[in-house]
Parts: C-alpha cells; sequence; structure tokens
C-alpha cells in the first residue's frame, strides 16, 4: 500500500495528470513537483478530500488548511503539559494568529503535517514520563512513524525529544528491566508505522 515506488502522488489521485496535488508552479506559488520524492503521508491525506470533492486542485490545498487549523490545538496540547492552562492559550493564540502558518496553508508543502505532527509527539512524550507509561510511550512511537512518513527529515525537530528517550532509557535500566512495556511499545509502534512504507 505504502510502497516506495509510490512516493510521489498515490495513484487514486492520479485520475487526471499528477499536477492536480499542484497547479504549475509559479514564482509567487511553490509547492511539491509531481516527480518529488517523498514519503507517502501527505498525499495519502489528500485522496479523501479528492474523493469527497472530486479530482480540483482546490481538494489538495482544502487538506493543506485542515492541518493548518489544527496547528492550534496541537500547540495548545504542547504548551499545557509544560506550562499549563494559562500558558496553554497563549501559545494557542499566538499559533492561531501566525501569519507564517497562514501563508503555508496556500502551499502543498510537507512541512504544514511536520508543523502539526511535531507538538503533537512532544506533547505525546511529556506524557510519557520518560518512557514510563505505556499508552503515551505507544503514541509517540506511533507520532514519530506517522512523522518519519511525512519527511525523514522530521528527525531534525524531533532529535531532542529521541536524545532524552534514549539517555532516560540507559539512566534508569533497573526501571526498564522491572518494566519494559513502555520502551517496547515505543520501539514497537514506531516500526510498525514507518515500516509500512517498505
Amino acid at each position: 500500500l505504502l510502497s516506495r515506488r509510490h512516493a510521489g502522488p498515490p495513484d487514486a489521485v492520479r485520475g487526471r495528470p499528477s499536477d492536480l496535488l499542484q497547479p504549475e508552479p509559479g514564482p509567487a506559488e511553490p509547492g511539491i513537483r509531481p516527480g518529488a520524492t517523498y514519503p507517502p503521508l501527505v498525499y495519502l491525506f489528500t485522496v479523501p478530500f479528492y474523493q469527497v470533492l472530486g479530482l480540483d486542485p482546490t481538494a489538495a490545498f482544502l487538506s493543506i488548511t485542515v492541518q493548518t487549523a489544527l496547528l492550534a490545538p496541537a500547540t495548545y496540547l504542547l504548551a499545557r503539559s509544560v506550562t499549563g492552562p494559562a500558558g496553554a492559550w497563549f501559545a494557542y493564540l499566538l499559533t492561531a494568529a501566525s501569519t507564517v502558518a497562514l501563508a503555508f496553508s496556500g502551499a502543498y508543502f510537507p512541512d504544514q503535517m511536520t508543523s502539526l505532527l511535531t507538538p503533537l509527539l512532544l506533547a505525546s512524550w511529556f506524557a510519557s514520563r520518560g518512557l514510563t507509561r505505556c499508552w503515551p510511550s505507544a503514541l509517540f512511537g506511533v507520532l514519530l512513524g506517522l512523522g518519519l512518513l511525512v519527511k525523514l527529515t522530521f528527525l531534525l525537530f524531533t532529535w531532542v525529544a529521541l536524545l532524552d528517550a534514549a539517555w532516560q532509557v540507559l539512566r534508569h535500566r533497573d526501571r526498564l528491566r522491572l518494566d519494559s512495556r513502555p520502551a517496547l511499545l515505543f520501539l514497537g509502534t514506531v516500526l510498525a508505522v514507518f515500516l509500512l512504507w517498505t
């Protein structure tokens, strides 16, 4: 389903030429070219919009708009796990008013989904409390796997959390021996999600 040979727009989107994912790029309208080799998640996220709205470039850009709308709630979840409700609402308002986020909503780039998954992943990392809680650790792994299905450079945005995860495991080996389920769930979900793209 997620084969690397389909790194471009998926076949379900190719009812017409693959420029359906993006109108012909111009000087003021950059975007993913049909031949670009990105992992498939952004394209797959777009497919339901084509199924509902038809094979029209507007459907692809609407999928990006939906991701933009979810940025502020995702930032709220991250800020709440760090600062509490007041700081979370402040972060929500800042993100909702961000002209950069709004500007990117008009271009079919994978960066919008990367921006959405990054705060969600970091929030799940804080909730896992150093890979000591099972379900937040599993969610941490799922989000990391999904992020890698957007762009492999997703690791550049999350390396601090991953480094801290490794440090926590090495620092508290006795805790890992007592209950290894959270760490195993994290590793298992990362591999299960990312290896879909083989």
